[in-house]
């Protein structure tokens, strides 16, 4: 019924819900996708205020964050990001974070937000692969590697210094081999 409120945008609903003492971080799947997940899907506006009314744990899981990325949910990402406690470099199980999932899905927007808000560019998913080394490979027409490396160039912090120095050294052979051609 909340998903289904949710879904439907019906902001008074899900306010309805969870003042009834539904908890607000309650799995609403197998996958253990709460409101908060949903609502950064979608995006909507008052949806994100009602919900964030309850006090939802902006760090769970598969982070609220993850999904506003992913979707290019621009209005969820920033008021996820204004959350004092959001932890914007927190890893999913395959060790992605928000940058990653905001490169594997193209959501050039995301991205800039993301890298303006200074995420751990060292951070490694399971295959191994940093933010910019995924940038790199993940969609090489789609020139996301120059947007995350713009930012290497314009933001001054160590350790975008030390990737810079070390990491954008990726070869086209390199590239060939991890895409498996």
């Amino acid at each position: 019924m909340l998903w289904d409120s949710i879904r439907k945008d019906q902001f008074e609903h899900i306010n309805v819900i969870l003042s009834a003492n539904f908890p607000v971080n309650a799995p609403l799947n197998i996958l253990g996708l709460t409101a908060l997940h949903y609502a950064c899907s979608s995006g909507n506006q008052q949806v994100l205020d009602t919900i964030f009314n309850f006090n939802p744990d902006v760090n769970y899981g598969r982070t609220p964050l993850h999904m506003a990325a992913s979707n290019n949910q621009i209005t969820a990402l920033n008021m996820l990001l204004n959350q004092p406690t959001i932890d914007i470099n927190a890893q999913s199980s395959g060790g992605e974070t928000a940058l990653h999932k905001a490169i594997a899905f193209s959501s050039r927007e995301s991205i800039e937000i993301l890298m303006q808000h200074h995420p751990n560019l060292t951070l490694q998913n399971t295959s191994g692969f940093d933010p910019v080394q995924f940038s790199r490979i993940s969609s090489p027409g789609n020139n996301l590697f120059n947007i995350v490396s713009q930012y290497l160039t314009t933001l001054n912090y160590p350790p975008l210094l030390h990737l810079q120095q070390n990491q954008l050294q990726i070869t086209d052979q390199e590239m060939s081999e991890e895409q498996g051609n």
